[in-house]
C-alpha cells in the first residue's frame, strides 16, 4: 500500500527523547485496512478468528497503532500490533508491516537491516500487506529495494495500491 501520494505521507521525531519516529498517515491507513479484512472475514464467516500481526520498526509507531486500534471494534480478527524485534519467531494469518519512514532527507534508519526486514516479511501465513512511502524505498530503503522490484516483476500474485488524498 503504496502512501506516497498522501499529502502527509512523511515520519515524525517521536517518543521522550524524539530518537523515534511514527507515521500517523501510514497508522491510518493500517486501520482502514484491519477494518477491511474484518469486514470480508466476517462475510466470509471464517471459523474463529484470523490472526493479524501489525508490526513496525519503531516503538513510537506501535504506540500509535496501539492507540488507534484500542478504538476500532472488531468481530472477526485476533490483532496485535508489536515492534519487529518482538515478532521474532512469531507468526500470524495476516501481517501488515508499517515501514513508517518517510522523509527529505534519505534517512532510512531500520529499513537498512536486512535481517530486521526479513522477520518482517516472513511472519505471514496467509497474507502480507506493506504500508508506506514506496518512491522512498525503492530510493533509500535497503533490501526494501529488491522487494518492491520482486513486487514489480510478479502482478500475478502481488499488487501495488497507490493511496492519495482524494
Amino acid at each position: 500500500l503504496d502512501t506516497s501520494g498522501l499529502r502527509h505521507h512523511h515520519e515524525r521525531a517521536a517518543g521522550r527523547s524524539r530518537t523515534s519516529y511514527d507515521n500517523p498517515a501510514e497508522a491510518e491507513v493500517v486501520i482502514r485496512r484491519i477494518r477491511s479484512i474484518d469486514y470480508v472475514a466476517r462475510a466470509k464467516k471464517h471459523d474463529g478468528k484470523l490472526s493479524v500481526l501489525v508490526l513496525a520498526g519503531y516503538a513510537a509507531q506501535v504506540g500509535l497503532l496501539q492507540d488507534r486500534l484500542a478504538a476500532v471494534s472488531l468481530d472477526a480478527l485476533e490483532v496485535e500490533c508489536n515492534t519487529v524485534d518482538a515478532a521474532q519467531g512469531r507468526e500470524a494469518d495476516i501481517v501488515l508491516f508499517s515501514v513508517t519512514r518517510s522523509n527529505d532527507r534519505g534517512m532510512a534508519g531500520f529499513l537498512k537491516l536486512t535481517r530486521r526486514i526479513n522477520v518482517a516479511l516472513s511472519r505471514a501465513r496467509m497474507g502480507l500487506a506493506i504500508v508506506g512511502d514506496a518512491s522512498f524505498c525503492a530510493e533509500h530503503g535497503g533490501p526494501l529495494q529488491d522487494v518492491l522490484t520482486y513486487i514489480g516483476g510478479h502482478p500475478d500474485t502481488c499488487a501495488v495500491e497507490i493511496l492519495d488524498d482524494e
